[in-house]
């Protein structure tokens, strides 16, 4: 199953044409900026209705200590190539890789347009092998295809996990 395996492209896209509606492939390169932490960034595919694009981003490392940049460096490939929304696979050839979510949204703040970012901590999942894959089996797999942006941000909200989790606990006691 791709979520214990080790990150393999044709596995992703297989899992989402499960998970995103209308997923359509469209593999190409993406520039990436240079001296990034990004060695290579693909376009996989989109989903209109989702309003998302999948992207797969090999990493030089993708540990812990190296998440904020691989992070900014993300948000920059996004923002040079007008994608408000993407799912990312980030990888390093290692085991294990992260399954992201990244969205920008404009609003409007003491009459200027500004643009906020997701915090990917909030919309990541860690997958691969040794990886602790209950959490996202259930929301990932489990709960079926997506409908929309909306949706696909509750799946990968670790908020709503979290409020889910604790309700259920209350309700064993």
């Amino acid at each position: 199953m791709i979520l214990n395996e080790p990150f393999n492209k044709e596995s992703l896209n297989t899992f989402l044409k499960d998970f995103l509606p209308d997923y359509r492939l469209d593999e190409r390169s993406v520039r990436t900026p240079d001296k990034s932490i990004l060695t290579e960034v693909t376009q996989l595919g989109a989903s209109r209705k989702a309003e998302v694009t999948v992207l797969e981003a090999e990493c030089e490392e993708t540990d812990t200590n190296r998440r904020i940049a691989i992070t900014q460096a993300a948000f920059k490939v996004l923002r040079d190539h007008g994608i408000r929304n993407a799912i990312i696979a980030f990888h390093d050839g290692a085991d294990q890789w992260r399954l992201s979510l990244l969205t920008s949204t404009l609003e409007i703040k003491d009459g200027k347009v500004v643009k906020k970012d997701s915090n990917p901590r909030r919309y990541s999942y860690l997958l691969g092998v040794g990886a602790k894959t209950v959490t996202p089996y259930k929301y990932l797999i489990e709960k079926g295809k997506v409908e929309d942006i909306k949706q696909l941000q509750e799946r990968f909200s670790v908020e709503v996990v979290n409020k889910q989790f604790y309700a259920s606990v209350a309700d064993l006691f």
